[in-house]
């Protein structure tokens, strides 16, 4: 996979795109659900030594985007940490105000060595880039281009279409999940409502995907 066709780091923070999205995301990982469920995972990093998280739900609405603004914002606040945001989705016109209002402005090139007193930063891997064809390979090529990516990144999440949603056009969230090193699925009430959530769970877990937990509409993991 080659890191300048096939993705684009992009830098669309700003404090106008900021505001009140930022707001919101700065009050969420102040709760005590939250912190708990961050501290969950990040004893579970420094035990398995994981970097790469795939974020999954079965639905467009569940809270995903919101999630890994959350949890990136949440790394570089708490543990000054670098971390990636890798978008395997499409969505170059409505992507989420809560996502531009985390991104930095560091590109992967100009970064210098990480110190304690860093006060971290959040980049954007985008895919918006691919041209005719390269999605044909993209998913099964994307755990290649991450593991360039060593070293350069303490956390990279990576966001994916729908479970439900999964077209010719998407790159696959379950492939995408099984080259990466552990994943999360959130959850809302449609998915509670209808029963799914455990099918999903014993589907994922049938890919060979490690899930961490699941994560009810952005609160804590259950």
């Amino acid at each position: 996979m080659r890191a300048h066709s096939e993705f684009s780091i992009e830098n669309e923070g700003s404090d106008e795109i900021g505001g009140e999205h930022l707001r919101v995301l700065h009050d969420y990982i102040h709760r005590t659900e939250f912190k708990r469920m961050l501290n969950r995972i990040v004893m579970a990093q420094a035990e398995d030594g994981f970097r790469t998280i795939s974020v999954l739900s079965e639905y467009a609405e569940e809270g995903r985007s919101f999630f890994i603004s959350a949890l990136a914002l949440a790394y570089t606040r708490y543990l000054h940490s670098r971390v990636l945001i890798v978008e395997t989705i499409e969505q170059t016109k409505n992507r989420s105000l809560f996502l531009q209002s985390v991104v930095g402005e560091h590109l992967p090139e100009q970064i210098s060595a990480h110190f304690e007193d860093d006060p971290g930063y959040i980049d954007l891997l985008s895919t918006r880039s691919l041209g005719e064809g390269e999605y044909d390979t993209a998913d099964f090529q994307i755990g290649k281009y991450l593991k360039r990516l060593e070293g350069r990144y303490d956390l990279v999440l990576v966001d994916t279409c729908p479970l439900s949603e999964v077209s010719p056009r998407s790159l696959d969230p379950y492939i995408i999940a099984r080259h990466t090193e552990a994943a999360v699925l959130i959850t809302s009430p449609q998915s509670m409502k209808r029963s799914i959530v455990s099918p999903i769970v014993e589907q994922v877990q049938r890919m060979g995907v490690r899930l961490l937990g699941t994560v009810y509409n952005g609160f804590a993991v259950q």
